[in-house]
């Protein structure tokens, strides 16, 4: 030690001060990336990004994985999704490096965000396996502990998109009783919706109603409005399943209001789609063909292929209930195509299905 000291030109008397200058700039360093995160979570993320950029990290230094990581995140919300893939596995391979990257779940988050990335890239199939990734390196002793709840609600929705309701509803049915602890709302109404829609789903539509009323009220108290128009939707659905096509008009066409203004992601799209349906079942077509093209616009524009898939297959039915044949296989075999690129494999067994209906009276070679 006195070797190095004086290699250094160190005293051993200003060890100490160094150490609380080093812990200095360390603090004021992490009050910076909170203020970035700040940033990032209001929306600013040009000025977050400035900011990160900044601060110009080396790989070895303490905070690294956390700059990463929050790069990756301004990259995902600017839909920047090669950049941010790659900063969120740098914030990994870091991650494994740091002792306080462990303890602040750095690495937990990243492989979240990863998920979203694959997610808004209609790869359900690697989202799901990032939230398995992400639980498998969560440190429940550690900071931002609640990154848990957030990977098993996105890990549920992901079963749902991909129509294993019975896998989705069984991670929500083991953390309900743990939602008191959840402080984002958020995610908690996120919950709330999986729980109403996999209720529905599942043929148990009095409980899902009143899972979806208690989700709607707490969406409106926190005025959350994406979340309550997936409320109004759920209840609508519960309504249309139960055929009660007058009552699900109501829940629908208020969801359809609060979207026109709040609500700019791929969820629109469902609404329309179940506008669609309802019109279907009351036999008024020309309103069904508007709700659903405007539902087929929106997914293509959004480029949701899960949801975009559904709207093909039921404009398909639209046009099949009217006997107008030539035009439903057109959509059918739109809705086969995307559920076969992207592995939707209960689409894809229904638009095969709806195809040989349409096909039956035909050459025989065809419908096999």
């Amino acid at each position: 030690m006195d070797y190095l000291l004086d290699k250094l030109n160190i005293s051993l008397e200003k060890i100490p001060e160094l150490i609380l200058g080093e812990k200095e700039q360390l603090s004021d360093l992490k009050f910076e990336l909170d203020a970035i995160e700040s940033l990032k979570r209001m929306g600013q993320w040009a000025e977050a990004l400035k900011a990160l950029n900044r601060l110009d990290l080396s790989d070895d230094h303490p905070y690294a994985p956390e700059y990463y990581w929050l790069k990756g995140t301004i990259h995902l919300f600017q839909k920047k999704y090669p950049k941010a893939e790659r900063s969120l596995m740098d914030a990994i391979r870091l991650s494994k490096q740091s002792g306080y990257a462990a303890n602040a779940n750095i690495e937990a988050y990243s492989f979240n965000d990863l998920s979203l990335c694959s997610y808004f890239q209609n790869d359900l199939e690697r989202a799901l396996q990032y939230t398995k990734s992400g639980l498998a390196a969560l440190n429940p002793e550690g900071e931002r502990d609640f990154v848990k709840y957030i990977l098993l609600r996105n890990q549920a929705t992901y079963l749902e998109r991909l129509g294993r309701v019975v896998e989705a509803l069984r991670i929500v049915e083991d953390i309900w009783d743990e939602l008191p602890r959840v402080q984002k709302a958020e995610t908690v109404l996120g919950f709330y919706w999986l729980k109403s829609e996999l209720l529905r789903k599942s043929g148990a539509l009095e409980d899902a109603t009143r899972v979806a009323r208690e989700g709607l009220k707490l969406a409106s108290l926190n005025r959350h409005f994406p979340m309550t128009y997936d409320h109004w939707v759920v209840l609508g659905s519960i309504y249309m399943d139960q055929k009660d096509w007058g009552k699900a008009e109501t829940p629908l066409n208020i969801a359809l209001k609060v979207a026109e203004n709040q609500v700019d992601d791929s969820r629109v799209v469902r609404g329309y789609i179940q506008l669609g349906l309802l019109n279907i079942q009351k036999k008024q077509w020309q309103s069904a063909k508007e709700a659903l093209q405007t539902a087929i616009t929106k997914g293509e524009k959004l480029q949701s292929t899960a949801y975009l898939t559904d709207a093909f297959l039921t404009m398909g039915n639209l046009y099949s209930a009217q006997d107008q044949l030539e035009e439903a296989v057109g959509y059918f075999h739109k809705a086969a195509e995307l559920a076969e690129q992207h592995e939707y494999k209960d689409k894809g067994v229904q638009a095969w299905y709806h195809l040989a209906m349409c096909l039956k009276d035909r050459i025989q070679m065809e419908l096999q």
